[in-house]
């Protein structure tokens, strides 16, 4: 929507599961937002960026996003698919509802989902999805 850039990230702090997560900013209010989602692995020597690895085998993978409230956004779609036409998600576009001022969004990167199931971003993810969970982070979001 021409305004500016926001960043939202999130480090694994160890193998507790503990992570940081944080944005660069507030996001505008009825603003359509592009969303590239990148997945780097510092954990080994040199650092890897996994987000390659994981678009070419998009058909094991989905990264679903749920929002709370799930109004917060007026909507979010999938931009990018798998070779068999599934959403993938690590291209996205969203846009700020004028309602709310905070709320939360939540990112699970799963393994072998069950791409059948019918499972509307932004909503909960439904159980019947299955797949193994490889990230699961939550943000604050600031809506002005």
């Amino acid at each position: 929507g021409g305004g500016d850039q926001v960043v939202f990230g999130s480090e694994d702090l160890g193998d507790l599961g503990i992570a940081r997560a944080q944005a660069s900013g507030p996001l505008m209010a009825g603003t359509l937002y592009d969303a590239r989602v990148v997945i780097f692995n510092r954990k080994v020597e040199p650092g890897k960026n996994l987000t390659a690895a994981i678009r070419e085998a998009g058909n094991d993978y989905q990264l679903f996003v749920v929002a709370e409230p799930d109004n917060i956004f007026q909507n979010i779609d999938y931009e990018d698919m798998d070779d068999n036409g599934n959403p993938l998600g690590l291209n996205m576009s969203f846009e700020t509802s004028d309602r709310f001022v905070a709320g939360q969004i939540r990112f699970v990167l799963k393994r072998n989902p069950n791409k059948s199931e019918l499972f509307t971003p932004g909503m909960s993810i439904p159980n019947s999805v299955g797949g193994e969970d490889l990230i699961d982070v939550s943000m604050e979001v600031i809506v002005q």
